[in-house]
């Protein structure tokens, strides 16, 4: 630098430090201020995304949902400094033709996380509850043993479950 002069960096640090993290196409140059104001040669840095240190899923916390409802879920690779990578998604726990679609009707716990270049996101629960009743069975639905009748003081317990639409216990 010379002395009494002024310089103004553009896209770098004010010592002409180029350090940014940030994924993208920068303008680098220097303005010198004095008598007259003096620009520089323009020069384009490219920055890339880094390596894929972690993968991002929406949503990201436990989730509670009634059977025939569906969840879509979003996921993105990202670098340590939160680039996105482009690296490929693949999906744990949703439909294999519907990717990222949590459509499970089966009532219970359910994981979903997704994986870019082997790097997991944060696995999230998926709580499926049972729908509304829509039918019940009665058991035994038979008498015992084959018998189209039974003698008069015999006892035959019956029970009755209910279940949703989609088999799952009410």
């Amino acid at each position: 630098p010379i002395s009494g002069l002024t310089y103004t960096w553009f896209e770098t640090t004010q010592t002409g430090l180029f350090n940014n993290r940030q994924a993208g196409t920068y303008d680098v140059h220097v303005s010198v201020i004095g008598p007259v104001t003096i620009d520089s040669n323009h020069v384009s840095v490219t920055v890339d995304p880094a390596a894929t240190t972690q993968v991002i899923i929406n949503p990201d916390t436990h989730q509670t949902i009634t059977a025939g409802t569906d969840i879509a879920f979003t996921a993105e690779a990202r670098d340590q400094y939160g680039n996105p990578t482009g690296d490929p998604i693949t999906w744990t726990g949703t439909d294999p033709a519907n990717p990222g679609v949590f459509n499970n009707r089966v009532a219970g716990d359910h994981i979903v996380y997704a994986t870019a270049n082997a790097i997991d996101s944060t696995h999230v629960t998926v709580t499926v509850n049972p729908a509304a009743l829509d039918h019940i069975t009665m058991t035994p639905d038979y008498l015992p043993t084959g018998a189209t009748t039974i003698t008069a003081g015999t006892d035959i317990q019956f029970a009755a479950s209910g279940y949703d639409q989609y088999g799952n216990p009410i």
